[in-house]
């Protein structure tokens, strides 16, 4: 029996449907506690509303709806944009998302050498704002639940609520391609 089988036995599917569903939900599941975690340090705890159980489908849905609708935020400009889906690649170690550049990003003027800056950003050249975010994308990823009340303190003094926000939203977007 191939492992894995049994769940996706319980999804009552076959292996290439199954998949998507299975992984959406794991998504799902994983970074919406993230994300809330994020939001309620930067901006006080919350009553976020009540989540209804979703089918498999459903999860797959919202997925894709989710990427949609963050890919199309542009509070936060492209540059920054870029930085972040880079560095949260790098935490995922996902070869392709490593190795793309976004057009837009290239058109607005960064270069190889701002993304080369990414892998040690907290030493490096960059900007306080391009660190803050960078610093909030490991955060985000690595101890959503614990950052701390500096990690805090730079993202309100560098961003609007809206950017925040949206940097938020982007590293779960991001996270989207680890599921491949």
């Amino acid at each position: 029996m191939r492992e894995g089988s049994a769940l996706i036995g319980l999804a009552g599917e076959t292996l290439s449907s199954a998949r998507g569903h299975i992984i959406a939900m794991t998504w799902v599941g994983d970074f919406v506690p993230r994300v809330r975690a994020c939001l309620d340090r930067l901006f006080a705890p919350s009553d976020w509303p009540a989540v209804p159980e979703l089918e498999l489908a459903d999860a797959t849905e919202l997925a894709y709806e989710f990427v949609r609708i963050v890919y199309n935020l542009h509070a936060v400009d492209a540059a920054l944009s870029e930085m972040v889906r880079l560095h949260g690649a790098l935490a995922h170690n996902c070869r392709l998302c490593k190795s793309v550049r976004s057009r837009a990003t290239l058109q607005a003027g960064a270069t190889e050498a701002d993304f080369a800056a990414i892998d040690d950003f907290e030493r490096g050249t960059l900007s306080a704002a391009q660190k803050t975010a960078l610093a909030l994308v490991d955060s985000i990823i690595w101890t959503s639940a614990r950052t701390d009340n500096s990690a805090v303190a730079a993202v309100r003094a560098q961003f609007t609520p809206t950017q925040a926000v949206e940097i938020v939203l982007d590293v779960m977007r991001n996270a989207w391609n680890k599921r491949l």
